[in-house]
């Protein structure tokens, strides 16, 4: 789905005001934990905005990375988006291909495109106003692989 900039400004404004009141609640609450609690390894249909060059926008399914405690007490969540699994367009060195035997759970179908390949040089830090819909997650053995993948990546070894 393509945005027009007028379409994305009132979305912005909508996610802006969720951001908001998720933000109050968490203050609210006794333990300040955020209302919105994802876990690492938990598919999310997650919305982008309007991208910026070769970056990802709209709507895209994405894993979450970061950590449970900073999902607990943090605004804002970690994640790698995911899109289609092309022959000839795959990097082994940046993508990592996904499919519905690497879920451990899943809402509805799963993934919608199976194979799918994680973006690892996507990876970026959202709102968590942006989580729209879960749709799964995936087994422990797959994110281990995803953390290796990720080290090498950013020359964490």
């Amino acid at each position: 789905m393509e945005f027009t900039f007028n379409k994305w400004l009132l979305k912005k404004k909508q996610l802006d005001k969720l951001s908001q009141e998720n933000y109050w609640e968490k203050l609210q609450h006794p333990n300040k934990h955020h209302p919105i609690r994802p876990y690492r390894g938990e598919l999310f249909v997650v919305e982008l905005g309007i991208n910026v060059g070769f970056e990802f926008s709209s709507l895209h399914l994405s894993l979450i990375i970061q950590n449970d405690i900073g999902n607990t007490f943090r605004n804002t969540t970690i994640i790698i988006p995911i899109t289609d699994y092309k022959d000839g367009k795959f990097d082994k060195y940046v993508n990592k291909k996904i499919t519905n035997e690497d879920l451990e759970s899943k809402v509805l179908n799963g993934l919608n495109k199976d194979p799918s390949k994680l973006k690892l040089e996507d990876i970026r830090i959202i709102d968590k106003a942006r989580l729209e819909a879960k749709i799964g997650k995936v087994k422990p053995e797959y994110i281990k692989e995803v953390e290796n993948k990720l080290k090498k990546l950013l020359s964490f070894d």
